[in-house]
C-alpha cells in the first residue's frame, strides 16, 4: 500500500532488511498473538529488499471465503487489534485491507507501516504475492502464469480460469473439474508446469523454467501482446517494460 496512510506523530518511515525480523517478531508478540492471530507470512519484497517502503504481511487462519466472512473478519480483527494496542488510530482500515503504525525494532522513536492481509492460509497467498528485490514485480509473474493459463485453454480446449486474488478454476464440458483453490500446486499442475512452488516466485524463474516447456516457449513472443493495456497504461507502463525486456534477455540466452 505504499506506506503513506498515517500522517504526523504516527507517520511511518523505510525500514532496513535487518529491521524486518526483529519487527515483526515483536509485532506479534505483543499485539498479533494476543488478536487471535495464529501465523503470519512476509507477502511481496519486504524480507528481500534492503530497504522497504511497508511490510505486507499475511495472516490467519479467517474465513475469507466469502465477501461477507470477509467483511466480517475484518471487522472482528480491526476491533480486537484497536483494544490491544495503545493508541486506537495507529490501527486504521484501508481497502481490503489494515494497516498498522508499529515502532521499529531499535528505532522506537520511528514507525513503518505494516498491511495486514486476511487470508485462510497465509503461505498460499504469500506465494501469491512473491516478491523479489530486483527485476519484474509479482504481479508480472502472475500475468505471465496467466497467459499460460490462456495457451493451455488453447490447446487442450479445457478452460484453465486464473484469478488473482481467486487462483485456479478448471473447466472441461462446462463441468467444474477442478473448484477454485489459491493452492499454488494445484496452479502449477493445470498448467502444466512441474515444479515446486519455490522454484517460480520470481518472474525471472518462471520464464527461465517456461523455456524448457516446447509447446509453451515457442508461444512467449506473445506476451507483451497480452500485457498491452498494462504497456499502455501511464502508470504501469513502467514495469510492465521492465517485464518485457527480462523475457527478451532470457530468450536471447536460449538462442546464444
Amino acid at each position: 500500500m505504499g506506506g503513506n496512510v498515517f500522517k504526523g506523530s504516527l507517520s511511518t518511515s523505510p525500514i532496513l532488511l535487518d529491521e524486518v525480523g526483529p519487527t515483526l517478531d515483536e509485532f506479534f508478540s505483543s499485539v498479533l498473538r494476543h488478536a487471535g492471530v495464529g501465523r503470519y507470512t512476509i507477502a511481496g519484497s519486504a524480507g528481500v529488499k534492503p530497504v522497504s517502503g511497508d511490510i505486507d504481511l499475511v495472516i490467519g487462519p479467517f474465513d475469507v471465503s466469502s465477501p461477507a466472512t470477509r467483511r466480517a473478519s475484518k471487522a472482528a480483527l480491526v476491533w480486537r487489534l484497536q483494544s490491544i494496542v495503545s493508541d486506537p488510530s495507529t490501527v486504521a482500515v484501508v481497502g481490503s485491507n489494515i494497516a498498522v503504525s508499529f515502532p521499529i525494532a531499535g528505532r522506537p522513536d520511528e514507525r513503518v507501516q505494516i498491511d495486514l492481509i486476511l487470508s485462510q492460509r497465509p503461505e498460499w497467498t504469500a506465494w501469491l504475492m512473491a516478491g523479489s528485490p530486483a527485476g519484474a514485480k509479482a504481479a508480472y509473474r502472475n500475468l505471465m502464469l496467466s497467459y499460460v493459463a490462456r495457451l493451455r485453454s488453447n490447446f487442450t480446449g479445457v478452460r484453465v480460469n486464473l484469478a488473482w486474488p481467486g487462483g485456479v478454476e478448471v473447466v472441461e464440458g462446462g463441468k467444474v473439474i477442478l473448484a477454485r483453490t489459491e493452492d499454488p500446486r494445484e496452479i502449477l499442475r493445470s498448467l502444466g508446469i512441474r515444479c515446486s512452488p519455490s522454484d517460480v516466485t520470481t518472474f525471472e524463474g518462471l520464464v527461465t523454467l517456461l523455456k524448457g516447456i516446447p509447446e509453451v516457449s515457442s508461444e512467449l513472443e506473445g506476451y507483451p501482446a497480452y500485457i498491452q493495456s498494462s504497456l499502455d497504461d501511464p502508470r504501469t507502463s513502467s514495469e510492465a517494460r521492465r517485464s518485457v525486456e527480462i523475457l527478451h534477455s532470457l530468450l536471447k540466452e536460449s538462442q546464444s
